[in-house]
């Protein structure tokens, strides 16, 4: 008898389980201390030889420009492994059930521009005979712990130019991805528009190279000397944060009143440094929770005398299983099995 042969048919693929974290834009989020459950679909047209199914779980930051790279963590777990003769994966389909927890550290959020990359991913790999492996990723999004609070008082902002006052006044310099920014804007004399613009200033920690970009902005006529303006936030803005070791990312709001005149154009302009967090206003982070540069790199043989701490890791959890995702039982028939659930 022949052994079987590992068909192009052979799929393999990891899906995350929406019981878990929130979401931003229908993509699941994790933070610091996240819990997350999901599987490795493995499907197959016909019988396959194979040594163990592996998932590993890997994070690293880089820039482009400098070519410089470090490495989170990497951790993996065996979900399943051959314990006998043949090694033969022979029913149509298979679920290998996975649950991990985040340590309780701030590490920077996953994001991709033209200077960085910090990314999160899972790995399958279905290692076969003769050193020969299947794989399969996904990306894993993950977002810091960045507070927000209201103003105790409102603050305005004011400009004299021009022998014009033109006041602009806010209760909040923090908000969270989705928000709506709103100001009041007070004019003594007749103007034509403001418009208003969010940046991002990206700064390359090696080097102190900024990049600058317009996130969101809105133009607003101006019909009443007394006015509220209010900016949409995006829902995929980048966290503010300060602490990375490579990157850090910080947002101004520019404020710019127009009045058009016949032989030229007068301006009265504000900028404000707004905050972009990811918990709400009121919502404290843990007092444990710390910074991923308050560790020992894992990787890093220079800083093994170090007295610092060993950067946690992700820890691999024993898979929680849920009754809803048994097929259903029916009193006069055993239920239908399609597929193999291997815990």
């Amino acid at each position: 008898m022949s052994s079987p042969v590992l068909q192009t048919a052979t799929e393999l693929s990891i899906v995350l389980l929406p019981e878990f974290g929130w979401t931003i834009q229908d993509q699941l989020v994790y933070g610091p201390g996240s819990v997350f459950q999901g599987y490795v679909q493995l499907t197959l047209e016909q019988q396959v030889v194979a040594d163990r199914l592996r998932l590993v779980f890997h994070a690293s930051e880089s820039t482009f420009q400098h070519e410089y790279r470090e490495q989170f963590f990497g951790t993996q777990r065996i979900l399943w492994e051959n314990k006998t003769s043949d090694g033969v994966l022979g029913e149509p389909s298979y679920r290998f059930y996975f649950t991990i927890q985040m340590p309780l550290v701030q590490f920077p959020p996953s994001m991709l521009d033209e200077q960085y990359r910090c990314a999160f991913k899972l790995t399958a790999h279905l290692d076969l005979p003769n050193g020969r492996s299947i794989q399969a990723q996904k990306p894993v999004l993950y977002m810091p712990f960045i507070e927000t609070s209201l103003l105790k008082t409102p603050l305005e902002l004011k400009d004299t130019s021009h022998n014009t006052t033109v006041s602009f006044k806010v209760c909040a310099l923090d908000y969270v991805p989705g928000d709506v920014l709103t100001g009041t804007l007070k004019f003594e004399s007749e103007a034509t528009e403001v418009s208003m613009k969010l940046h991002r200033i990206s700064t390359l920690n090696h080097g102190k190279q900024q990049y600058t970009g317009v996130v969101a902005s809105s133009v607003h006529k101006l019909y009443n000397a007394r006015t509220e303006i209010t900016l949409d936030l995006p829902q995929d803005l980048t966290p503010s944060f300060s602490y990375g070791r490579v990157m850090s990312v910080a947002y101004k709001l520019s404020v710019k009143v127009e009045r058009k005149g016949a032989l030229r154009s007068k301006q009265w302009t504000f900028d404000l440094p707004i905050t972009i967090g990811t918990l709400g206003y009121g919502i404290r982070a843990s007092d444990e929770l710390q910074l991923y540069t308050s560790f020992r790199r894992v990787f890093d043989t220079n800083s093994s005398n170090s007295s610092d701490p060993l950067l946690p890791v992700p820890r691999f959890m024993r898979a929680i299983e849920y009754e809803e995702s048994l097929p259903v039982y029916e009193s006069d028939r055993l239920p239908s099995y399609d597929t193999t659930v291997v815990p």
